[in-house]
């Protein structure tokens, strides 16, 4: 909130001519549980000049909390697979257990597709270099990490759907590559 709430923030997307803003989970607290879920609710429903939903986050000490999720309690689930402010990443043994959750629920996933290992090679491959030189960003966030976690998400979502578990609806934020 030191930068902006959801009063200023809708008032910025109004002014735009945005009339609905999705909120994702990536902030502090990180919106994990159906509790903190249910309290952001209640803010932005006495505060947000617009039209609002949330994601939901994945993380894996609150996996289970997924699976109390209703159609209509938000947007869907946001799992993110590199780094991100607050976010906990979920490596590629753990998104196939939330894709079938989300497929359990009905609910989407968007997945924020990099490939956490390859990051934190790279950061360390360009360490003196990070905070140099932003432009390198695109090395350490690689065509490669992009691409692997990608073909894992897909690989795991055929694996689902070839065990007729569930029929999940993935949706990778942001591709970034021909490949992807």
């Amino acid at each position: 909130t030191h930068k902006g709430d959801f009063l200023t923030e809708g008032k910025a997307a109004l002014s735009g001519g945005v009339t609905t803003v999705i909120d994702m989970p990536n902030t502090l607290p990180f919106v994990s549980t159906t509790e903190l879920l249910n309290q952001k609710i209640e803010i932005l429903s006495k505060h947000a000049p617009v039209n609002f939903s949330l994601f939901f986050g994945a993380r894996k000490e609150h996996l289970h909390n997924i699976l109390k999720l209703e159609k209509g309690m938000c947007a869907g689930v946001k799992a993110y697979m590199g780094e991100s402010t607050s976010a906990t990443v979920i490596d590629d043994d753990m998104i196939k257990t939330v894709i079938e959750m989300c497929g359990y629920t009905g609910l989407p996933l968007v997945v924020h597709s990099e490939n956490a290992e390859i990051i934190r090679m790279n950061e360390i491959k360009f360490k003196n270099m990070f905070n140099k030189v932003p432009e390198i960003h695109y090395l350490v966030r690689s065509r490669d990490a992009c691409i692997r976690s990608t073909t894992t998400i897909i690989n795991k979502t055929k694996e689902i759907m070839a065990e007729k578990k569930t029929n999940p609806h993935i949706h990778i934020a942001h591709v970034t590559t021909k490949e992807e």
